[in-house]
């Protein structure tokens, strides 16, 4: 898929933000990051925009 070149996804934001894939997926049900950016497929996709977002505005730490 050309178009998902543009997104990154859980296992490439969980190495952004400096944490496990478990505890991003925590992060996301607990509310305490917003919705992935888009979901194709079974697959979480985050636009470089949501990483900001996430660096902002997330739980302590997150600011890798």
């Amino acid at each position: 898929m050309e178009e998902q070149r543009d997104f990154l996804t859980s296992p490439q934001i969980a190495q952004e933000l400096g944490v496990c894939v478990d505890t991003l997926r925590d992060w996301l049900r607990r509310g305490l990051l917003p919705p992935p950016t888009a979901t194709r497929d079974g697959l979480r996709l985050f636009s470089k925009g949501w990483l900001d977002t996430a660096r902002a505005f997330g739980p302590k730490g997150v600011h890798a």
